[in-house]
């Protein structure tokens, strides 16, 4: 009977493996944390600053009263059923990258695991060589596992805190310029 001997892999294909699966796991935890924590979020806040910036550049636009009323709330209305209209959906070409974008990432991570397979069975049946591929694993995983840890601890006890500056602080700045340039329009 014909029993094939497995030679232990060299230090360079540990690590050669080690690096590829740190890289596979982090583009999938970046991948997945992106598009279900991070995008939903993102688009949510952006969301919120252009109805707060354009509400107050609304509530700062004087009304001149001498306008006959009903023809200019008619007017206001059917501006803003336009603007409704035209913006109520999403931007297709910005959907469309995104799309790409996300299939992109999901191609990314596939491909990155599909590498750590091939070379992990070339070198398994055509180098006979063994690279303890669960020990990597296991390894890279407790340490993404006490990166994560550390990550958290940071975000919920230091970056939670961080107050930065709202984007709706441009329609105010805008405002402001203007009011400033109509009372002094030689400036």
């Amino acid at each position: 009977m014909y029993t094939v001997k497995y030679k232990k892999g060299s230090e360079t294909d540990e690590l050669a493996f080690d690096i590829l699966i740190h890289v596979s796991i982090l583009a999938l935890v970046l991948t997945v944390f992106f598009w279900t924590v991070i995008e939903p979020i993102a688009k949510s806040a952006i969301d919120k600053e252009l109805n707060n910036g354009i509400n107050k550049i609304f509530e700062n636009i004087p009304v001149n009263l001498s306008i006959n009323l009903p023809l200019m709330q008619n007017a206001a209305c059917v501006a803003l059923e336009e603007l409704n209209t035209k913006y109520s959906k999403p931007d297709v070409a910005t959907e469309s990258k995104n799309k790409w974008l996300l299939g992109a990432n999901i191609m990314a991570v596939c491909i990155l695991f599909a590498t750590l397979a091939g070379g992990w069975l070339t070198l398994f049946y055509s180098c006979k060589k063994k690279v303890s591929l669960g020990l990597l694993i296991g390894e890279n995983i407790l340490l993404f596992g006490i990166i994560g840890l550390v990550e958290a601890a940071f975000f919920i006890f230091a970056a939670q805190k961080f107050v930065p500056v709202p984007p709706s602080t441009m329609g105010t700045m805008f405002i402001k310029k203007m009011q400033d340039k109509l009372a002094k329009p030689d400036a």
